[in-house]
């Protein structure tokens, strides 16, 4: 899950995240959610924007 960085800090890839930046934890370090290998294993709901099992609620 992504979130707004509070601080100063080192991207895992090298760049530098300000404070506002979109940012996500992998394997232990953090990163911008543009540099994250987020995999999605389905396509989200064109309703939700979810991805879940059954219909949508």
């Amino acid at each position: 899950m992504s979130f707004t960085a509070a601080y100063h800090g080192a991207c895992g890839y090298g760049d530098r995240i300000e404070p506002g930046d979109q940012v996500v934890y992998e394997d232990g370090e953090l990163v911008h959610v543009g540099c994250a290998n987020i995999d999605v294993a389905e396509t989200p709901c064109r309703d939700c924007n979810l991805v879940h099992a059954g219909r949508c609620f």
